[in-house]
This record gives structure tokens, sequence and C-alpha cells, in this order.
């Protein structure tokens, strides 16, 4: 039969160390973990960004909405390194294309952020040359380019005619 240890002081004290170490530990990794719910969201209507109320008696009046919408992705590489994420947001018909923060690309000759479909850049969808093949950039779009005519944003080389990385939009 296993006798327990005495109650001494020194024992006391390391249970009440480690019961603090186990405490801690548990406090920082329920803190540091993310969210396990997504955030509801209903992609099928947008979002206004603004209302506003007539102030106490004056008549209401037709105040035009601001509709956001936004399609995120992330880039691989197809044949060349890439990585990083994508937003695409349109604003009252405004479309802007960003690359985030950890975006990366092989540097190559020529690149271009554009629009395709299938791995394919649509050559008609080249927003501009890339500023840069990391971190963030950000690049208006033409009123002529319907964003909702392509499924994604496609790093491409126009001088050897390659795409070097994709991004699929949500």
């Amino acid at each position: 039969m296993v006798k327990p240890l005495p109650s001494t002081k020194k024992n006391k004290r390391w249970l009440g160390i480690l019961g603090l170490v186990l405490f801690v530990g548990a406090l920082s990794f329920t803190l540091s973990r993310p969210s396990m719910k997504p955030p509801e969201t209903n992609m099928d209507t947008p979002t206004p960004l603004a209302a506003s109320r007539p102030a106490q008696g004056q008549s209401p009046s037709v105040q035009p909405q601001t509709v956001v919408l936004t399609r995120m992705g992330s880039f691989h590489g197809t044949g060349h390194m890439g990585s990083g994420g994508v937003t695409v947001t349109t604003i009252d018909g405004k479309s802007t294309i960003k690359l985030e923060d950890n975006f990366y690309v092989t540097p190559g000759p020529d690149l271009y952020v554009g629009f395709g479909n299938n791995d394919k850049v649509d050559r008609n969808a080249l927003i501009g040359t890339l500023s840069s093949n990391e971190g963030q950039g950000s690049y208006a779009v033409p009123a002529d380019v319907n964003v909702a005519n392509y499924s994604q944003v496609i790093i491409y080389c126009k001088a050897y005619g390659y795409e070097f990385s994709v991004a699929t939009l949500n």
C-alpha cells in the first residue's frame, strides 16, 4: 500500500505552483484560440455601409445607400511560388483588388494583376503591372471590367504568356 506524502510546507508550495502553472496555461490556451463559430453573414444580401435617420421633426428623404460586396481568396503557385491573401471589394460599382500583407509571388518579368477563370487569365481583364512581388498592393479596377464575370485573381507574366499564381475567389 502506498503512503501519502506527509503534508509539509514544501509540498504545499509545489502543489500551489503547479496549480498556478496549469491555470495560466489553460487560460492562455483558451484566449489564444480563434472562435470556432464563423461570423453570421448573408452573402446574397448586400450590406449597406451606413444608414441615416432623419432628425426629429424632419421628413424622411431618400438617401442613396452604399453597397459593399467583398470576395476573398488565397494565392497558390501554378509552376511558380505564390501565396497570401487577396480581397476584391466593390463599393457602389467601383472595384478594387487588394493584395494582403502576406502576399508573395516568385519574381518574374512583366508581371500583371488580372482576372480570369479556370486558371487562365483574360487578357482583356489585366488591371495593371504588379508593383511588388511581396506585401500589400492595391489596384483600381477599370469600370469596363465586370468583376462578377471572374472567379479568380491571377498574377500573369505578359512577356511569356504564363500564369504565375492564381487565387480563387469565394
